[in-house]
């Protein structure tokens, strides 16, 4: 009789979980048709020619190169297209939740708490936004979700089998994205930490602990040799979108109420699991202000939610194990957890704007805004075989364009090869020209090729920009003033904004040649010539 119950406790578990996982992949499929924004289009260009471009391209983006090795055999197996590529990401995140909701199910022996875990995983905001892109942070929350699971079991009984799983985990994340460590990192620590407590703090090395310590050093050294390195010497560059704010608006990362605060008052009241529920909490919360801390001394700027995704499935056990252990006066044992799994699920989607959006347009709940493809696609079907094209991409890294005189070391081939990257890829131009930043004001001689617009015998110029349509527009104003061909050829400028990429033409009415006269002209007359 107990082993049927098991059974079909197990069975109901994995149902449970199957469901959950179905409920994941429908929230993220409306969201994956949507063009490529700037951070995919290095993935699409790391993985869209040989195996063999893989590595030194993710390496340029300061990335590790396995996800991207992986990525680049799914793209061979699956195609290249947007649905194709991101169903990657909506296929790991989908199974975190279902890993969540087997998990927790087994953990508190509620499978109510266990759906409400695995539900917070498929409708949380920053889940479902990572879960449909193709970046590495869908692994993170993966590894990351598993380790969870097996971090609370191993507090409550020691297994080799758990404890393995967690190291794995923890290393896969670590060699997919290194800045998961700062948050992972504590989950086989602290267990270690037990286990030492427990055996007196004496130290004993079996053959499986010492082959997971080499893994990790192996790990650690590879990815400073090959992505961690340069990372570190160019670090400076993340203060651009990982800076710390101030901690008013720092609390804002995450909705606090409804991941930790509320969870964690019902576990005040639970009749078990409260310590595990405590340590996850502290884990989570300490690793996202340790983060804080280090972005806000300048140590090394890592404020950004993409960083500490791995808190994810934290915040998830937080809300299963406040569900699954509850009990409210006169509710019953069935209606208790389910009233609160509902208020919380609720509470954290109406507070996050998912449930809106879900109920009017769920295609933008991960709503990138950046048409690339639309970009490209109107210069493609629009320009003259002769014309010329020019790129800001947008980047961090664009800086060297106007600065490239003062900088140390000088660029290289392949830094302007990695700046080309979103017209090089799925969207792809060539024969593309990089100018600087056009929000900028630099001048002509402190930039490669500088701002200047080349007119070709097609008498026609584009520049795609990552900016909005105001800013492009009122550079085309400027430009128009300050470029000499542009002024004397009668120039008309057209500007198309894709949302967060706008696309300048300039079309001369002059003939090339008249235009040269007049500038050549005003130029003698200018500095006086023939007075």
């Amino acid at each position: 009789m107990a082993t049927s119950a098991t059974a079909k406790s197990n069975r109901g578990a994995v149902i449970a979980a199957a469901i959950v996982f179905l409920v994941a992949m429908v929230i993220r499929l409306p969201s994956c048709y949507e063009s490529f924004w700037v951070d995919e289009l290095h993935s699409a260009w790391c993985v869209w020619d040989a195996l063999a471009d893989v590595a030194p391209r993710a390496r340029l983006g300061n990335q590790s190169p396995i996800y991207f090795g992986g990525l680049w055999f799914w793209k061979q197996a699956f195609g290249c297209g947007e649905v194709a590529l991101r169903m990657s990401s909506v296929l790991m995140t989908s199974i975190a939740a279902a890993v969540m909701t087997w998990g927790v199910n087994r953990w508190t022996g509620s499978r109510i708490g266990g759906v409400a875990a695995g539900l917070v995983m498929a409708l949380e905001s920053n889940a479902i936004f990572f879960g449909t892109e193709i970046r590495p942070y869908a692994v993170v929350i993966l590894s990351a979700s598993i380790a969870t699971i097996c971090f609370v079991k191993l507090l409550e009984s020691d297994s080799p089998y758990a404890w393995n799983i967690l190291a794995i985990s923890v290393l896969v994340a670590l060699a997919t994205q290194p800045t998961s460590f700062g948050v992972l990192v504590w989950l086989p620590a602290l267990v270690g930490l037990k286990r030492l407590r427990e055996e007196g703090f004496k130290l004993r090395l079996s053959l499986s602990n010492l082959l997971l310590i080499t893994a990790l050093v192996a790990v650690g050294w590879a990815l400073w040799t090959t992505t961690l390195g340069s990372s570190w010497r160019s670090r400076g560059n993340w203060a651009t979108f990982a800076m710390a704010p101030e901690f008013r608006d720092a609390v804002a990362i995450w909705d606090w109420t409804w991941l930790l605060v509320i969870p964690l008052v019902i576990a005040l009241f639970c009749p078990g699991k409260r310590p595990a529920m405590v340590c996850v909490a502290l884990i989570a919360v300490s690793a996202t202000f340790a983060f804080w801390i280090a972005s806000r001394l300048d140590v090394v700027h890592l404020w950004h939610r993409r960083y500490l995704v791995s808190t994810l499935p934290m915040f998830a056990l937080l809300v299963g194990g406040a569900v699954g252990k509850c009990r409210i006066a006169n509710r019953g044992w069935l209606a208790a957890p389910a009233f609160v799994a509902i208020v919380l699920l609720l509470g954290l989607t109406w507070s996050q704007g998912v449930l809106q959006t879900l109920c009017t347009r769920p295609h933008l709940l991960a709503y990138r805004g950046e048409d690339w493809r639309s970009a490209v696609g109107w210069v493609q079907s629009q320009k003259g075989e002769k014309d010329t094209i020019s790129l800001d991409p947008g980047l961090i890294e664009s800086r060297i364009l106007s600065q490239w005189r003062t900088i140390e070391p000088a660029p290289t081939i392949d830094d302007l090869r990695y700046l080309r990257y979103p017209v090089s890829g799925p969207y792809r131009l060539e024969n593309v020209r990089l100018i600087p930043p056009i929000g900028m004001r630099v001048s002509r001689r402190e930039s490669i090729g500088g701002y200047g617009v080349r007119v070709g015998h097609a008498r026609s110029s584009w520049i795609i920009a990552r900016t909005s349509g105001e800013t492009a527009s009122q550079f085309a104003v400027n430009e128009k003033q300050e470029n000499l061909f542009l002024r004397f050829g009668s120039t008309k400028s057209e500007v198309r904004s894709f949302g967060g990429v706008s696309v300048i033409r300039f079309q001369m009415d002059v003939p090339k040649a008249e235009v040269q006269k007049a500038i050549n002209e005003f130029l003698r007359a200018r500095n006086g010539v023939g007075q």
